[in-house]
């Protein structure tokens, strides 16, 4: 039997230079975060002794975007792991009282890892612009010169576009301190194109937005992960699943023993019919007309489940095409069959969804898993995605380490 010691450290560091600013780790109660696959942002919480540190509470010395570092260990032999680090949105006084009737006062500290940036910060706003109208008048060339990078890039691949709208993010704002933690691996094979000129007027979009608009779901995933040497990155990758529908991951983690579970197969989760529809064939059918009658070549369904079941559909309206199909290229017939057989692909991930299982695991704590890993139950001999995660850590009043982990797609491995 193994048994577990679970280990922690919490630093707050400056956001200007990243300097250790205090260390938590003496005095935690407990510690929380979530994180989801696909989403910008995970968040975190910490609970706090009511304590006077040289004269002052942790609510008087922690300020929103000090950045709080959150390590932790399994507690079975494995190194520390980095799970989230990100600024702090709150510092509270907070006051419960227990079945005693004794009031018990804390210190709570909340915030989210880096992808808070993504969702708070507007791309329409582009102070690099503006400082460059400031230097050299209001003129036409002056206004070229200070939009033109907004103008450039709307048409593009997926890989393209988030590149463009990186840039824009981090050159908005000459100087700033921000961008410096943004790290990106985009890294996809898709090789279709879009063309969006609304992308040059996003005020009121927020950078997660807009780089969701151009990600190209569901083949392409956009999202956000904190690695192990506790650097954020935004990963933009191809949808990590084969032809037949099963996760492809360079590795999987291994679990067998659960605290407890509750997962199963469900008849939410089914679809009987797809259909692809990029814009351009919206272009060239009758709009009135269904959508399987408009294009029939990217429908895919099955002949048995809608007379069991009635149609339980999932329409995908792509942004993107081939290349060919924008007026200026010169058709090209395979890009009509790459269609198909994109529709083929997506029809084949999601045609099982019914047989495949979903639900929440709960184990003993697993820092080395991310949202979008995937795990291997031995004793079930299945695999699964990892959507989500909830890491539960107490020193008080018994020492306590739980992973959650929501997963999705459980199939024989």
């Amino acid at each position: 039997m193994i048994t577990y010691s679970p280990r922690h450290r919490v630093l707050v560091r400056e956001f200007t230079d990243y300097r250790v600013k205090n260390d938590l780790s003496d005095d935690v109660i407990a510690i929380s975060t979530n994180k989801a696959y696909g989403r910008a942002a995970g968040n975190y919480q910490i609970v706090l002794p009511f304590v006077l540190i040289d004269g002052r509470r942790y609510d008087e010395l922690i300020e929103p975007n000090d950045i709080i570092d959150i390590e932790l260990a399994a507690g079975d032999g494995t190194d520390m792991e980095h799970v989230i680090v990100g600024p702090v949105d709150r510092v509270a006084r907070t006051t419960h009282y227990g079945q005693d009737g004794i009031p018990r006062k804390t210190i709570t500290i909340s915030g989210r890892d880096f992808g808070k940036f993504l969702t708070n910060i507007e791309l329409g706003w582009d102070m690099s612009g503006i400082r460059r109208l400031m230097e050299y008048g209001t003129g036409a060339d002056a206004i070229v010169s200070a939009y033109l990078p907004r103008y450039q890039n709307q048409r593009g691949t997926p890989k393209e576009l988030i590149e463009w709208l990186l840039q824009l993010f981090r050159e908005q704002v000459p100087n700033a301190y921000y961008p410096k933690y943004i790290n990106s691996k985009i890294n996809t094979d898709d090789t279709w194109v879009t063309y969006d000129p609304t992308m040059v007027g996003i005020r009121g979009t927020d950078v997660w937005s807009a780089m969701k608009r151009l990600e190209n779901a569901p083949y392409n995933i956009l999202t956000t992960r904190t690695e192990k040497d506790g650097k954020f990155y935004i990963v933009l990758e191809r949808n990590p699943l084969d032809e037949q529908g099963k996760l492809v991951r360079d590795k999987f983690h291994l679990i067998d023993d659960t605290l407890d579970e509750d997962v199963g197969v469900s008849d939410h989760e089914r679809i009987n019919l797809l259909c692809l529809w990029p814009p351009t064939f919206k272009t060239i059918t009758n709009a009135v007309l269904d959508i399987a009658l408009a294009y029939p070549d990217t429908t895919r369904y099955s002949v048995l489940s809608p007379i069991l079941h009635g149609f339980a559909p999932k329409i995908i309206e792509a942004m993107y095409v081939p290349k060919s199909f924008w007026i200026t290229e010169k058709e090209d017939p395979d890009d009509l069959i790459a269609v198909k057989d994109r529709a083929d692909l997506f029809w084949a991930w999601y045609k099982d969804n019914h047989t495949y299982e979903s639900g929440v695991f709960r184990v003993h704590g697993r820092p080395n898993i991310r949202p979008g890993d995937g795990i291997v139950h031995t004793g079930y001999n299945k695999q699964y995605l990892v959507e989500q995660l909830t890491h539960d850590y107490a020193v008080f009043p018994v020492p306590r380490f739980v992973t959650s982990l929501q997963v999705t797609r459980g199939q024989p491995h």
